[in-house]
């Protein structure tokens, strides 16, 4: 049986509420992102739709869209975790919120990818990614237990290198 889903947030309304979180957090929380994460966010949200977020709420209190915390739970496990207890915990609610992350990935999925839709998707295709350099970034996916494979990606989200390598350098 299929069921219709109604009221699905637009990916616009979807990244106003992660940029509007973002803006709560503050700079230095944001400053540790790859600017072009932060630069896809802006440029894909509905300014003039921004949600009310709450500055003394926890990010659990926040009446936010599941696939808003999706991204968050993304931007989270790759650049805010400290510590691999930390980002297992974050994987195993990932796996455990699977269904909104397929939501997003679904939002992000067209026959003509754009460049800031590109840059989004990076979130979900891959367990690492690193801070851009020279228009590259390293990315990794998880292979088998703790190890990964490493590639690379341009400032389009665009796959140059596959992850099949087991070190990559910058």
């Amino acid at each position: 049986m299929e069921y219709l889903e109604l009221d699905s947030p637009s990916l616009d309304n979807i990244c106003a509420e992660v940029y509007s979180i973002l803006c709560s957090l503050g700079k230095d929380y944001m400053s540790v992102i790859e600017p072009s994460i932060v630069d896809s966010i802006m440029a894909l949200c509905n300014k003039k739709d921004e949600p009310n977020i709450g500055q003394n709420k926890e990010l659990n209190e926040q009446c936010l869209s599941e696939e808003a915390n999706a991204i968050i739970e993304r931007i989270n496990l790759h650049y805010w975790c400290r510590s691999n207890s930390e980002k297992e915990k974050l994987i195993n609610t990932i796996q455990n919120n699977k269904k909104s992350h397929d939501k997003v990935i679904s939002l992000l999925t067209g026959s003509n990818l754009k460049k800031h839709e590109n840059i989004l998707m990076s979130l979900f295709k891959y367990d690492s990614i690193k801070i851009f350099q020279d228009g590259l970034a390293v990315v990794g996916q998880r292979d088998v237990g703790d190890k990964y494979l490493y590639g690379c990606i341009d400032k389009n989200g665009e796959e140059i290198i596959p992850c099949k390598y087991n070190l990559f350098y910058n």
